[in-house]
């Protein structure tokens, strides 16, 4: 196995720029005008999916709803999206905005929200980064509550938006390494159908019951692949991923997929719409991905559960055991 570090993204630490004179950000003279209800401040940090961002306020005398940052791709606002300052204290704020596009220009603006009328400083852009480049295996810590770290790229893949390989549930070996065919009749823990398994069973309608209902570990193929340490994500380390992170559905070097981001600190995956191999097929690619954990669904032991996606959606999903998914290891 290659080395294993943590991805230090040092462009979510630099310090914004002005991109034009006409557009210089303010100062302290900025910040010392009380006469304005909002005063927009300066961007003190950029990333390529976030900014931090300050502002100023007077609320002397005025009924007020709520205050922030609105940013936009568009100079007149047309469409935008609003980050609600919480916990001001005396007039300057600091407000965290994510997630945002990578290399996209931005315009933002301090807003004063009041029952009768919105105030609004003046406008400013900045532009998000580029991304780091990643040619070696990694993890990362998300923040997340389990402290889960996740990989960066999926098994045998080389890079974050490389599909990588395709596994039936509870096999080792995958599409790269000779198995073409995706059916019943070709699976692992069965003898040709979906009423004859002989392992990880809890049904005898299914086969032979054992009720066995987690992979063991010489049946994990990210164990079997990448080694100790390694293994498939629970069904509550990948659930933890869906619901405790930002997900921004973009592509990474041409490739659709989604960068999960952390609401805890400045890392980030990318999960790639890989699809799925049925049969001698791949199906859905760019559309969808589908990724294992390592747990079988009790209801129905012919399927296990797993993580879907699609541009609109996340879902913890039950998918037949023998179809080819892409797996996407963690380290606890």
């Amino acid at each position: 196995m290659k080395k294993y570090l943590y991805i230090l993204l040092a462009i979510m630490t630099l310090v914004a720029c002005s991109e034009d004179k006409e557009e210089l950000l303010p100062g302290s003279d900025a910040e010392k005008n009380t006469t304005d209800v909002a005063v927009t401040g300066a961007v003190s940090k950029i990333g390529a999916f976030n900014a931090q961002i300050s502002g100023v306020v007077n609320l002397a005398s005025y009924v007020v709803l709520d205050v922030g940052i609105e940013v936009s791709t568009r100079v007149d606002f047309g469409t935008k999206s609003r980050t609600v300052a919480t916990g001001v204290v005396g007039r300057k704020f600091d407000v965290y905005i994510q997630p945002l596009l990578f290399e996209t220009k931005y315009y933002y603006r301090t807003y004063v929200s009041t029952p009768s009328l919105d105030y609004y400083g003046k406008t400013y852009s900045f532009t998000t980064k580029k991304l780091i480049s990643v040619d070696d295996l990694y993890f990362v810590d998300l923040g997340l509550p389990s402290g889960t770290l996740w990989a960066t790229t999926n098994i045998g893949a080389s890079s974050p938006e490389d599909y990588g390989d395709y596994f039936a549930w509870g096999e080792t070996k995958g599409y790269k390494e000779g198995k073409t065919s995706f059916t019943w009749s070709n699976y692992k823990w069965g003898d040709g159908s979906d009423d004859s398994i002989n392992k990880y069973c809890t049904n005898s309608s299914c086969g032979i019951v054992d009720n066995k209902t987690e992979l063991v570990k010489n049946d994990d193929a990210a164990y079997a692949n990448w080694g100790e340490g390694w293994h498939i994500p629970t069904y509550n380390q990948l659930d933890e991923l869906r619901t405790h992170c930002n997900w921004l559905w973009s592509n990474l070097n041409g490739i659709k997929g989604y960068y999960v981001l952390s609401k805890n600190n400045d890392y980030w995956l990318f999960l790639p719409g890989a699809g799925f191999r049925g049969k001698t097929s791949t199906s859905h690619v760019g559309e969808f991905g589908y990724y294992w954990s390592q747990m079988l669904f009790n209801d129905v032991p012919t399927n296990a559960w797993g993580l879907q996606f699609s541009n609109d959606n996340t879902q913890m999903l039950n998918v037949s055991r023998f179809a080819g998914l892409s797996i996407r290891p963690v380290r606890d």
